[in-house]
């Protein structure tokens, strides 16, 4: 492969990334519109009625979930428990029908339409706690299923500067992971930490959903 070729792929790469970051822009202001216009969320059969040219393809492509494209267009602004009140009503309904807990992967998978997944399986476990207490909550052994009701304030993702300062954020990044990998497991445990330890989280990951996912990721 010459220089020429390899100059014509680098620039191919850079078009493409540039054109998924514009789509991805693009859906995130439709979404934004559709709040300020009507001040509520689509539910999910409702996407490509509502939102306009938007697909759940398009959707599923950039953020995974339609809980994902929540929190990068409306973090902090739509109900989060609305997707916790999903996750639940499935988990009792499998737990009625099989006298078992359903998995978080199981959960998931239930809640889709058209192949656009409600939440992620991380995202469940973010917003269930862990499949033990999860389990507890269905038995009503114990006390009831302690949710987060705090919504995070900050996007999950935000474009860094390029150069020196990335660098610094990412070696700040790996230390917090380094420090908390091994204490934390759940959404409770994180919530369990000091409120300086939490803004230190927020100012560095930017939120503290993309930091548990790093987490999760590294395990």
């Amino acid at each position: 492969m010459n220089y020429s070729q390899s100059a014509a792929q680098v620039l191919q790469l850079i078009e493409e990334l540039q054109y998924r970051l514009k789509s991805r822009m693009q859906a995130i202001e439709v979404l934004r519109r559709y709040y300020d216009d009507y001040n509520k969320v689509p539910t999910l059969n409702e996407i490509e009625s509502v939102l306009t040219d938007i697909t759940v393809d398009q959707i599923a492509t950039h953020f995974d979930s339609y809980f994902g494209y929540l929190e990068a267009a409306l973090t902090g602004q739509y109900d989060q428990s609305l997707f916790r009140t999903l996750c639940l009503d499935y988990a009792q309904h499998f737990y009625q029908q099989n006298h078992i807990c359903p998995t978080f992967r199981a959960i998931s998978l239930a809640n889709q339409y058209n192949g656009l997944l409600a939440c992620s399986e991380l995202e469940v476990k973010f917003l269930l706690a862990n499949e033990s207490e999860l389990e507890n909550y269905l038995l009503g052994t114990n006390k009831p299923l302690r949710l987060n009701n705090q919504v995070v304030t900050e996007n999950i993702e935000t474009e860094l500067p390029l150069g020196e300062t990335t660098t610094i954020e990412t070696n700040h990044e790996y230390l917090l992971i380094d420090k908390y990998l091994t204490t934390i497991k759940t959404r409770q445990d994180l919530l369990k930490l000091s409120a300086e330890d939490r803004a230190e989280i927020k100012k560095v990951f930017n939120s503290e959903f993309r930091f548990f996912s790093c987490l999760q990721n590294k395990k």
